[in-house]
């Protein structure tokens, strides 16, 4: 058999097991998404406002100021301030 013939019948099965890996990852990320929604309807004002107090403290101590690390927690942080401090906002006099 030629190399031309036997990469031909190689490939083509390879490229759909490739192409389930990715259909197998999107419904495990879905999953995921899915998971994280619910788990924000569980906690309270008062458990966020810890989540985001020790995400904080974690960015101060453990971070270098403008790292990947440093902004990872950033965006997580802006995502959790509204779940923590939906009370609390001031109010225009």
């Amino acid at each position: 058999m030629k190399k031309k013939t036997f990469d031909k019948l190689i490939q083509k099965p390879l490229r759909f097991h490739h192409q389930d890996i990715h259909e197998e990852l999107d419904e495990i990320k879905d999953s995921l998404d899915a998971i994280k929604n619910t788990m924000k309807l569980d906690f309270n004002n008062e458990q966020w406002r810890l989540i985001f107090t020790a995400v904080r403290r974690y960015q101060f101590e453990k971070t270098i100021l403008d790292s990947n690390d440093y902004w990872q927690c950033s965006e997580i942080l802006d995502e959790l301030f509204d779940l923590a401090y939906t009370q609390r906002r001031e109010q225009p006099t």
